[in-house]
């Protein structure tokens, strides 16, 4: 279980991030039926290529990979990575690594009309390439809406 001794270095409406040293992180969740869903949900984007490393499940929570967070790094002066193509129609970022994790994330969860919450902190980055780093059922990902 996380104590004080850690520190935050990330929070969302479900969980709270904190660094476990070495790389690794501990996302602690309220709700063990929503760490439950996520778990699940983070090993198949890992399998998939499209999440980091996953994992001890414990808790309310589990274990995962440090990795870099898009808004940490996008470096666009004009839209701040906030999805140049649904910004008034600019294009002003190359976002192909972005439509192709989209089209991935809607093939891999079955996904019909996709409803993530994609938005630049819930954007990993690992390798150069784009990954998940949301993975509760507020991503969006058990919708069938």
């Amino acid at each position: 279980m996380i104590t004080v001794d850690y520190g935050m270095i990330g929070y969302g409406v479900e969980c709270n991030v904190y660094n476990i040293g070495n790389g690794i992180c501990y996302k602690y969740y309220d709700s063990n039926i929503v760490a439950d869903c996520a778990y699940k949900n983070a090993i198949m984007a890992f399998n998939a290529g499209i999440g980091p490393a996953v994992y001890d499940r414990n808790d309310y929570g589990y274990e995962t990979e440090i990795v870099g967070i898009f808004a940490d790094v996008f470096n666009c002066g004009e839209c701040k990575g906030l999805n140049c193509k649904q910004v008034s129609m600019r294009r002003c970022c190359d976002t192909s690594g972005y439509d192709i994790l989209i089209d991935t994330i809607a093939e891999i969860f079955d996904i019909d009309k996709y409803q993530a919450d994609l938005h630049v902190y819930n954007i990993g980055i690992k390798d150069g390439k784009y990954i998940m780093i949301d993975f509760g059922e507020c991503s969006g990902l058990n919708s069938d809406e």
